[in-house]
């Protein structure tokens, strides 16, 4: 029996280099004494939009056109990341350390909101959580709490970077890691 071919796919917007470099960096110098703590490659540090998991290749011209109208008429925004760590499902149960968003999240809600009605109409299940704009940094197979780590872990003030595209981009799951690539860049409306 053959496998239909199938990409794993998501929609992000991608950090500037400066930015992702500091974050890790930084972060590589605490996580670096917590052997429970993964920390994700700099090259893999992004704010997810929106996961869609396994997408058949006769469907990514769909995707790609439901991705284009939740951007149309969205005009470029700026972003400021927070300089302080958060964690998921809480701080004192970590399961997921990430970066949150100081400036843009409400022009990313828009667009995850137009993602989300747009790709329900293609099957793609909609969300139960409540989308919270962020940058995963480093992962914990058992939770812990990270309040001490979050205490001193502060980052310099990120400087603010402009949003003009978002992309959908392909997850390949390796033995070293994931690598991930642009499959499409969509570009958003200039004033």
């Amino acid at each position: 029996m053959n496998k239909v071919p199938a990409e794993r796919l998501f929609v992000s917007i991608n950090l500037p280099d400066h930015i992702t470099e500091t974050v890790y960096c930084q972060g590589r110098d605490y996580f670096s004494n917590h052997r429970a703590i993964k920390q994700i490659p700099q090259k893999n540090v992004h704010i997810t939009l929106k996961f869609l998991g396994d997408v058949q290749a006769a469907r990514i011209d769909e995707v790609e056109q439901a991705i284009a109208s939740s951007v149309a008429g969205i005009k470029t925004f700026n972003i400021e990341l927070d300089n302080r760590i958060d964690a998921f499902p809480a701080i004192n149960k970590a399961g997921i350390i990430f970066i949150g968003v100081r400036q843009g999240a409400e022009d990313m809600e828009k667009i995850f909101t137009g993602l989300e009605r747009n790709l329900d109409v293609l099957g793609f299940k909609p969300e139960k959580r409540k989308f919270v704009p962020h940058a995963t940094i480093a992962r914990i197979k058992k939770k812990m709490d990270i309040r001490r780590i979050a205490e001193k872990l502060n980052f310099k003030q990120f400087p603010v970077f402009k949003c003009d595209k978002i992309m959908l981009m392909e997850s390949e799951l390796k033995t070293t890691g994931a690598e991930y690539r642009i499959k499409r860049e969509f570009g958003l409306k200039y004033f």
